[in-house]
């Protein structure tokens, strides 16, 4: 148990090439950066696109750390970018994806839940369960990436938040660590296919 608890436990969020300052603003905010302390979190990894910088990092920095007082002195290391060649590492090391709702993401980041998570046993489902929460950009009213991010919410294989403000709610972050996804068989492409097709009332 102590050796699982100095694990890092990371937290990746992305926007892809969108701009989606709304989602870096909420991510940067101290009452979601309290919660991920609360909820032992250790690392938050942010690629911020086109947008702002996060609001907690200085602008000539790309890495470091941010201490809340309300957890009792906890760290919570963060590292930040605007665009990598391949997000595939931070993927893969991530405890917890939060996306915009591209499908391109979307993909990436269900592959990577599952790769991590066909590995794992009943007795560590629980603790390691790695999940993707995609967020709704309704400034971009792209009504297709809410129609594909729907119908990924409703099979279970993610969950949708409408709104980035949610991710500051404590009832809502509690629904994220209590989440248990549907294993999405990741990297089969003809898979995504079928499921794009179905919502978008394609024939396969």
């Amino acid at each position: 148990m102590n050796d699982q608890q100095k694990k890092p436990k990371i937290v990746f969020v992305t926007v892809g090439t969108t701009l989606f300052d709304h989602l870096i603003e909420e991510i940067s905010s101290p009452p979601f950066l309290s919660l991920l302390l609360e909820g032992d979190f250790t690392q938050l990894i942010v690629q911020y696109g086109k947008g702002k910088t996060p609001l907690f990092a200085p602008s000539s920095q790309e890495k470091g750390s941010y201490i809340d007082p309300k957890t009792k002195g906890k760290s919570l290391d963060w590292e930040i970018y605007k665009f990598k060649p391949s997000l595939h590492a931070d993927m893969t090391k991530a405890d917890l994806i939060i996306s915009h709702a591209g499908a391109g993401s979307i993909m990436e980041g269900l592959a990577s839940c599952h790769e991590r998570n066909k590995i794992l046993d009943n007795n560590e489902r629980n603790s390691l369960l790695k999940k993707l929460i995609v967020v709704i950009n309704d400034e971009l009213m792209d009504n297709h990436q809410i129609e594909l991010a729907e119908a990924l919410a409703s099979r279970n294989y993610l969950m949708m938040m409408n709104n980035p403000i949610e991710l500051q709610d404590k009832e809502a972050f509690s629904r994220i660590v209590n989440f248990v996804p549907k294993d999405y068989k990741g990297g089969n492409l003809s898979t995504f296919g079928s499921l794009l097709n179905s919502f978008m009332g394609f024939k396969d």
